[in-house]
């Protein structure tokens, strides 16, 4: 992405779990779990990728990395 690219996404912080859940569209989201230090990525209700112990840097770029994909698939889609 560009870096004036603006990206949509909803993000729902659950204080009680200590998760955050960014939602890109197209039936994806990643799910941050901050207690297990783990980020989830969800298509469709089926996990594609899992990843840990992550640095701000790489959190950022996984996130970033996810609404690309996400933008893509929801082009793709209105394309059909």
């Amino acid at each position: 992405m560009e870096a004036n690219e603006l990206i949509n996404v909803t993000v729902e912080y659950d204080t009680v779990k200590m998760t955050a859940r960014h939602s890109f569209g197209a039936n994806i989201y990643a799910l941050t779990d901050i207690n297990k230090g783990t980020v989830s990525i969800t298509r469709d209700g089926q996990m594609v990728r899992q990843l840990h112990d992550l640095t701000v840097a790489e959190y950022e770029r996984i996130l970033l990395s996810t609404a690309k994909d996400a933008e893509m698939i929801k082009r793709f889609n209105n394309e059909l």
